[in-house]
């Protein structure tokens, strides 16, 4: 689609749609319209529905979007042979742009982009269709006072992740400053509800069909979001079951209540998994808390057992510091004994022999000085075998 803010695109002129003028509805005519596109086969005001020659099936982008607005927010569909023909045509020019942003201009409930996305969702695999239907959706979007700022949103890259802002955005609109066609007065009551629910819905499904994101996370949130500040206003009883049973297609709450029951189910098995996973891990940290006192109580033990090691250790190296002092005073005492036994025995040896070298020699000075030696040798022999046990 050519870009709608530049000059010479005719979609921004003030002229618009000056080649074929068409003026406001009356907004009787946009009530019985808002009726009836809430049901495709609710009887005319006046009797029962003409009977029409079949029309032919859209061959351009051009013929599909007047289709879908003639319709005024009824159902329609896109066969097959339609999007192929969207497909395999021209694309649209500047002046096909103005004429479908004219027909959006006068959509004042902004009932028909819904019903355009839900008719090319079965033909996403046609891309060129699709796109096409895209930018159709958007070029109505752009004109509606109450969605032209969401566009942007809707365009981002990383709009998945801002389900609940978009929805938030969307719903804070006051559309109740949106004015009457062709007058200054605001739409009734009824009609704000409808045009609220219209662009809440619109960027609902785009969320769904063009960012990929899961039904029931746009479900939950527009619960939240919208719905949920729709069922507080009817608090009362009567007014509830007014809501309820003004619904023409059950299968709609049905849908509604189905996806919601199978969340529930989910958060439930996640729960029940959750219980589950919290009984083992409970199980496992009783069985890591006894492994623990067991551990603990080991632990005591060899601390005990250790501290009586050291205990031990330090008084054998006390009573071996001791034995070795006395036994270092054992061997000085013992080696001063003999060496004092050792000198008065060569002594008497040493005068024998001075006693021999003499002339005449005194044998017996030597004898009786070598007995003496000999028996105070003997004597200190056997003063150490007894020392030593033997």
């Amino acid at each position: 689609m050519p870009d709608s803010t530049h000059p010479s695109n005719p979609a921004t002129r003030g002229d618009l749609g000056a080649d074929s003028p068409r003026a406001p509805l009356p907004l009787a005519t946009v009530e019985r319209d808002a009726d009836r596109s809430n049901d495709a086969n609710a009887p005319m005001p006046d009797g029962p529905p003409p009977v029409r020659a079949k029309a032919e099936d859209p061959d351009n982008l051009q013929s599909f979007v007047a289709l879908a607005y003639a319709r005024k927010g009824q159902r329609i569909g896109m066969k097959k042979k339609v999007a192929v023909a969207i497909a395999q045509g021209p694309p649209p020019d500047d002046a096909v742009w103005a004429r479908i942003q004219d027909l959006a201009r006068h959509d004042v409930l902004l009932a028909v982009p819904k019903q355009m996305l839900l008719a090319a969702i079965p033909n996403k695999g046609t891309s060129r269709a699709w796109s096409q239907v895209l930018e159709a959706c958007l070029a109505a979007l752009r004109v509606h006072p109450a969605s032209s700022e969401l566009v942007p949103m809707l365009l981002s890259a990383n709009g998945g992740g801002r389900v609940d802002e978009l929805l938030d955005q969307a719903a804070a609109f006051r559309f109740d400053t949106i004015p009457r066609p062709g007058s200054t007065k605001p739409l009734s009551a009824s009609h704000t509800a409808t045009l609220r629910a219209n662009v809440t819905g619109t960027v609902a499904l785009w969320m769904v069909a063009v960012w990929g994101v899961a039904s029931p996370t746009v479900l939950r949130s527009l619960h939240e979001r919208v719905w949920s500040t729709e069922s507080r206003r009817a608090s009362a009883m009567t007014e509830a079951w007014r809501r309820v049973l003004d619904v023409r297609d059950p299968s709609a709450l049905g849908l509604a209540c189905d996806a919601f029951v199978s969340e529930a189910n989910h958060a439930r098995r996640d729960a029940d998994a959750a219980r589950t996973s919290e009984a083992a891990a409970l199980r496992r940290m009783a069985d890591l808390e006894a492994t623990i006192t067991q551990l603990k109580a080991q632990l005591d033990q060899e601390r005990s057992t250790n501290e009586d090691l050291r205990r031990a250790a330090t008084q054998a190296s006390r009573d071996a510091e001791a034995a070795l002092s006395h036994a270092r005073d054992d061997y000085e005492r013992l080696r001063t004994r003999v060496l004092r036994r050792l000198t008065r025995e060569v002594e008497l040896l040493d005068e024998g022999m001075l006693a021999i070298k003499r002339e005449p020699p005194k044998l017996h000075v030597m004898t009786d000085h070598g007995d003496r030696a000999l028996s105070g040798l003997r004597e200190e022999i056997k003063a150490l075998q007894r020392e030593a046990g033997q």
